[in-house]
């Protein structure tokens, strides 16, 4: 919140807007359209920005582009209005900064009442850069499996997986792959190459009521293949320098 300390070696505060949004959405059955803007302190942006079209028979499948949410696992697309804490978990912001991504994504349910309602399939290609404007010709897939269902009248479960396949685009001949606990340097035959970008992701929650309330228990864990530079492993946005690539686990637990 604010600017920055001008004397590091005293103590200071600051004011500041940390989210200020507001979204306007329409859906008329046949089709959704969402404009979301995000007004704080460092200036104005937008957060969605998309058009959607359902199936004119259900109205449960549907065919959604522009910037929207990422269809990896659960927290990426859960409403921060919801949330228990000021932010996401670290490896949300790690990973998937801005939750958002701009691509077209088709949904896929089957009618209300059939044996396998429950069940929702999203997969989409995306931009792979976030909310920020594209950079290479290449696109990066996403895909989440889920079901969820209720248990008669005290409780509902869910269960999701989903999988990211896309790359990095490395502008340098230089890459750095751990090995062990440390970085071996490859030399790459020319500029201009990608890195890849993998996850694989399982999530689940349970729900209950009791005279006291709803309780919620959520789990969700990812591991994969994550490029990032020399002194951080956070997703990587718009690239300059050099890269490293780092083949590693990494596993986050929402409780």
């Amino acid at each position: 919140m604010g600017d920055t300390n001008e004397n590091p070696d005293k103590g200071f505060n600051r004011i500041g807007i940390r989210r200020g949004r507001i979204k306007f959405e329409y859906n008329d059955g046949w089709g959704t359209g969402a404009i979301q803007l995000e007004v704080n302190d460092k200036g104005v942006s937008f957060r969605d920005l998309y058009l959607g079209l359902n199936d004119p028979w259900t109205k449960r499948n549907q065919f959604l582009f522009g910037v929207f949410n990422r269809p990896f696992g659960y927290e990426v697309g859960y409403s921060t209005s919801s949330l228990e804490s000021p932010e996401r978990a670290t490896v949300i912001q790690y990973f998937f900064p801005d939750e958002r991504d701009l691509g077209a994504m088709l949904t896929l349910r089957t009618k209300k009442g059939s044996p396998l309602d429950f069940i929702r399939l999203d997969a989409g290609l995306f931009a792979g850069n976030s909310i920020n404007r594209e950079t290479d010709n290449r696109k990066d897939f996403i895909g989440r499996l889920s079901a969820e269902k209720k248990i008669s009248s005290w409780g509902k479960w869910g269960l999701g997986a989903s999988y990211y396949n896309g790359s990095v685009y490395n502008p340098t001949t230089d890459a750095y792959e751990m090995e062990g606990s440390r970085f071996i340097k490859i030399e790459k035959e020319h500029s201009g190459t990608f890195m890849k970008r993998e996850y694989l992701g399982f999530d689940g929650q349970f729900a209950f009521k009791t005279s006291a309330g709803t309780t919620t228990l959520r789990a969700e864990g990812l591991f994969g293949t994550q490029p990032g530079i020399a002194g951080s492993s956070k997703a990587l946005i718009m690239v300059a320098g050099r890269i490293t690539y780092r083949k590693m686990p990494f596993i986050n637990v929402l409780l």
